[in-house]
């Protein structure tokens, strides 16, 4: 049985993509070398292909073959119930979609808000299924008709409440579904427990979906609610347009940009965005702000200095030593650009905590930055250094790798008032949803976007290059774009309307 995402894949087509992602893996082993990058992600692409092959009923049927002929092999038997496990879900996921359950549980909880549209609800539930399945450790136990039941009850009786000021009670649709369901066979414990769970995943949906929106607000230089209004005028352009359309003919974003292959790459697998809707019309809208920068007419737009950041800081050994309340900056690099990538300014300084703090902890992580207690001998305090740091941000569009980092740091350590007023980009978020890397640490992607990554951890460095690899990505992600025919000649919205956001 071969279906498309989410179910169950074909054994030849996964073959062919495992030989081929092999022979890329041999040809950059030959080439690179064991140790390098591309090796690396040679190598990351293979383990994946390998994972979707093993799940095909001809990598079923190998594997077994294989722990037959050496039962005590632990890998084999951890990998032979992984590939049956992921079987096993891809074929209740399409189950559950073929036999309505789906969208009777849409269909219900569509009366129990007003925000989101049945197309972005369904994504949802496809969503926190996909959670569900990821985190499950109930195993495949079997739900008893009493648990379904009570569950299917309590949807009425939220119904109920909510709709008992109104003369006719629950809607029509929604007493439909109930009854729908009532008739139905009990579902596997992966889908019931993520239908129970839904409620708080649609809460979890509007939050990414707002923060999505702030980031896709800083790319294009708007206000995040200048973004919301075009994000819902792109999606009604896809539904009008482009939602009937042959596949080849609608600007659909790239599977791998929606999707990924590895790690949490792809915007509906980032755990940043998982759970933001990604229906056809809502990835297209996003996919747009995000790539295209014509999306959102200029006059609409802010021109802001772009203000690289990186700090290294000290603290206790062990996590721990991440919180900025049990820590010190050592060192802060800032490299100002305008937003066409010309450098603006530069800023570069050690910081010396104080000598009660490097007697207890040192300078941390010294074999990681290389800043050592004696390099800090007659630097300046960080309370002489903030203000200075401070005045290079601000009004600034601050840039980052891993931007909720440099920002934590900096609001815990007296910045807090300028810091959160700043819009920012994060090359880890951009790495996130539109590279398939095997990690997506600054090193990895400075490597994938060919900047010289070659004094890590020192701030200025890391500063100077994570712009590069900004500016570097940019273009990448543009490229991307206009790739294809349909997303190139989209028309551009000029102008919206007030839109849900208000």
């Amino acid at each position: 049985m071969c279906e498309a995402w989410p179910g169950p894949r074909c054994s030849p087509e996964m073959k062919s993509k495992l030989v081929s992602r092999e022979a890329k893996k041999d040809e950059t082993l030959t080439k690179y070398g064991e140790g390098s990058f591309e090796y690396i992600k040679a190598l990351a692409f293979y383990d994946s292909a390998q994972k979707d092959y093993d799940a095909t009923p001809k990598g079923l049927e190998e594997l077994e073959t294989l722990v037959l002929a050496d039962p005590e092999n632990d890998e084999l038997l951890k990998r032979l119930n992984k590939a049956k496990n992921t079987r096993r879900s891809q074929i209740n996921a399409v189950q559950e979609i073929r036999n309505g359950r789906q969208d009777a549980i849409t269909d219900i909880h569509l009366n129990m808000q007003t925000f989101f549209s049945k197309d972005e609800m369904l994504s949802i539930v496809e969503s926190t299924r996909e959670d569900q399945e990821r985190g499950n450790r109930t195993g495949s136990g079997i739900v008893t008709q009493l648990e379904y039941d009570r569950y299917v009850n309590s949807l009425e009786d939220n119904l109920k409440a909510i709709h008992r000021d109104s003369p006719n009670g629950i809607p029509e649709e929604a007493q439909l579904a109930l009854v729908k369901l009532r008739s139905m066979e009990l579902p596997d414990r992966v889908n019931f427990l993520s239908y129970k769970n839904l409620n708080k995943k649609i809460d979890e949906s509007r939050k990414q979906l707002d923060s999505e929106l702030v980031k896709v607000a800083a790319i294009q230089g708007v206000t995040p609610r200048i973004a919301a209004s075009f994000y819902d005028a792109y999606r009604e352009q896809y539904e009008m347009i482009y939602s009937t359309l042959p596949e080849t003919e609608r600007p659909d974003p790239p599977e791998k940009w929606i999707r990924g292959e590895l790690n949490f790459c792809g915007y509906a697998k980032d755990f940043n965005s998982r759970f933001a809707p990604h229906d056809s019309a809502s990835v297209y809208a996003m996919y747009r702000l995000r790539a295209d920068s014509e999306a959102i007419p200029d006059y609409l737009k802010k021109s802001r200095v772009l203000a690289s950041i990186d700090l290294e800081t000290a603290g206790p050994h062990g996590g721990a030593g991440f919180q900025p309340q049990n820590g010190r900056i050592i060192e802060v690099g800032i490299v100002n650009y305008s937003r066409s990538g010309k450098e603006l300014s530069r800023y570069s300084q050690l910081v010396r905590p104080e000598q009660k703090f490097l007697d207890q902890h040192g300078t941390g992580s010294e074999e990681v930055h290389n800043i050592s207690v004696e390099d800090l001998k007659g630097q300046p305090s960080w309370e002489q250094v903030r203000p200075i740091a401070l005045g290079m941000l601000e009004n600034k569009l601050l840039l980052a790798q891993n931007a909720s980092f440099e920002r934590g740091w900096l609001k815990h350590h007296g910045g807090d008032e300028t810091i959160s007023s700043l819009p920012f980009v994060d090359t880890l978020d951009l790495s996130r949803k539109h590279l398939d890397l095997p990690n997506h640490k600054l090193e990895t992607i400075c490597g994938e976007m060919k900047v010289d990554y070659k004094d890590g951890h020192r701030a200025l460095h890391d500063a100077e290059v994570t712009a590069q690899a900004y500016f570097n990505l940019q273009r990448h992600i543009k490229k991307a774009w206009r790739a294809k025919g349909a997303r190139k000649s989209a028309p551009i919205i000029e102008s919206v309307r007030t839109s849900r956001w208000g």
